[in-house]
């Protein structure tokens, strides 16, 4: 399972930045690295910054965009070999801000996702439709366009690397998250849709978390729907204690998961 924090631009300065974390490594002494990873993926500018004070702390880190180029004349875009030498393992790719406010495509966000690939960053894709589509019944033909595309010339095994976040464009800073039905059904549509675009084996091994106003209350119930393998937080994640109580019932859910597992081993 995995389970972190988008920040967006919300931190305001690289000494906030480095006082999370002193305050998340004070508190958070361990948890099942074996089981769950967490993430946490800030602005570009304080990303050194974290970096620095993480030191040998488990926690993977990366950010939010990418350019699909590796090198050249392109002012004011990230490059992914950049990326590579700092140790960024996961990258942002899809959030439907980039698409609306930057004009973002399908075709775009394949490119970024490629360009991971090609030089061994973890994509984080988003997927998820608008209000609008969903009243007009179009969620399957949104979401299968968008993975379909989105993961265009990406091979079975990377996926299972890789994570997918199912996150509803019309819960994106809301009171409340999507309910739980629609995210249990939305969940094991995307499951179907990478098992018809690869192998049912591939698509079980997909981590599909769920994001789009996620907080304490709901995390709790959320973790729990079985194609749910974490969540991706904003504002709830922009304390670190709350962060850590994000971290630990992910945990919770993958010991238990876990457990079930070898129980099933044993039949």
């Amino acid at each position: 399972m995995i389970t972190g924090a988008n920040w967006k631009i919300y931190k305001k300065s690289c000494s906030e930045v480095i006082d999370f974390i002193k305050v998340l490594k004070n508190n958070l002494k361990e948890y099942r690295t074996d089981l769950i990873e967490v993430y946490i993926l800030p602005d570009p500018v304080s990303l050194k910054s974290m970096i620095d004070t993480l030191g040998s702390f488990n926690i993977s880190y990366g950010t939010q965009d990418i350019f699909w180029k590796e090198s050249g004349p392109y002012t004011g875009e990230i490059s992914p070999m950049i990326l590579k030498d700092i140790g960024c393992r996961f990258v942002f790719i899809g959030h439907s801000e980039r698409k609306n406010l930057f004009g973002e495509t399908d075709a775009v966000i394949n490119k970024k996702v490629l360009v991971c690939y090609k030089n061994g960053l973890l994509p984080i894709l988003l997927v998820g439709e608008t209000m609008e589509e969903r009243n007009k019944v179009k969620t399957k033909e949104v979401l299968k366009r968008q993975l379909s595309i989105g993961l265009k010339d990406i091979p079975g095994p990377f996926l299972s690397k890789m994570a997918l976040v199912y996150e509803p464009v019309w819960a994106i800073g809301q009171k409340h998250s999507a309910s739980i039905d629609i995210i249990d059904n939305s969940h094991r549509l995307i499951r179907n849709i990478i098992s018809n675009l690869h192998n049912s084996k591939i698509a079980r091994t997909v981590r599909i978390l769920y994001g789009g106003s996620v907080n304490i209350e709901n995390g709790r119930e959320i973790i729990r729907v079985p194609d749910v393998d974490g969540l991706a937080i904003t504002r709830g994640s922009l304390d670190p204690s709350n962060f850590i109580k994000f971290i630990k019932m992910t945990e919770i859910e993958a010991i238990f998961r876990y457990k079930q597992s070898l129980k099933g081993e044993k039949k």
